[in-house]
């Protein structure tokens, strides 16, 4: 938390965790501006936000990655002004939340919900999505997208016999082909058991999709090797 008096600037009051944010004792902080104890990061952040606080009522919110005395920190700021009975009385409180860990926790969720866990690549949902932002996009060009469908015949023989770790080692090692055959703007996913889907954006005709087709064929043909056992895809 920080309070400032709204004329002068300076800094009035700050809590302990301030202290730990900008790595300085309150003493070297209160009756300080911000850019004259802060970073011209930081104090510019703190001060945009206090300017729109006091051009207008209610809460102000901005979140930014700044670099703070712990590093690269994910900063979310409210700022509002608390006006007394005269100007002299007049001043700003920001709430500074530290949402770093929380951020990387959501993207992690989030990653989860549209990969898959095994290859990493993107699952049934992301999928879908792909395609339909494809067409979208496509729609309003002369331009086509195609859709692929693959899978590798007899995997289930290779679970049978060598186990479902040979089995995901192959998956992954099929994924990892599959990815490095195709532009980076296409989307392969992986929507089940052995089951590989392409979206192909922005294609000129079927025969570009057939190409494309017969390289991903062509690209995981040759033996793939895992724990010195062979096995063939076709």
């Amino acid at each position: 938390m920080i309070v400032e008096d709204a004329i002068t600037r300076e800094i009035l009051l700050v809590n302990d965790k301030s202290q730990q944010l900008f790595g300085l004792a309150k003493s070297l902080i209160v009756n300080k501006r911000p850019h004259e104890c802060m970073s011209a990061e930081l104090s510019d952040y703190f001060n945009s936000l206090a300017d729109m606080a006091l051009r207008s009522e209610g809460i102000h919110e901005r979140e930014q990655l700044l670099m703070t005395a712990s590093g690269e920190r994910i900063l979310h700021t409210r700022a509002t002004a608390i006006n007394g009975q005269d100007a002299r009385q007049n001043y700003l409180m920001l709430i500074v939340e530290d949402v770093t860990d929380q951020r990387a926790a959501d993207a992690r969720i989030h990653h989860m919900a549209h990969h898959d866990n095994l290859t990493s690549l993107p699952n049934r949902i992301l999928f879908r999505q792909r395609l339909s932002e494809a067409l979208r996009n496509d729609g309003h060009s002369v331009k086509q997208t195609a859709a692929l469908c693959l899978d590798l015949d007899n995997f289930k023989n290779v679970n049978d016999a060598l186990g479902h770790q040979i089995g995901d080692d192959l998956l992954r090692a099929v994924a990892k082909r599959l990815r490095n055959t195709l532009r980076d703007h296409d989307t392969l996913a992986r929507i089940g058991g052995d089951e590989f889907a392409i979206v192909l954006p922005s294609v000129t005709s079927g025969e570009e999709a057939s190409v494309v087709a017969q390289r991903l064929i062509e690209a995981i043909r040759p033996p793939l090797t895992s724990k010195d056992t062979t096995c063939r895809s076709g």
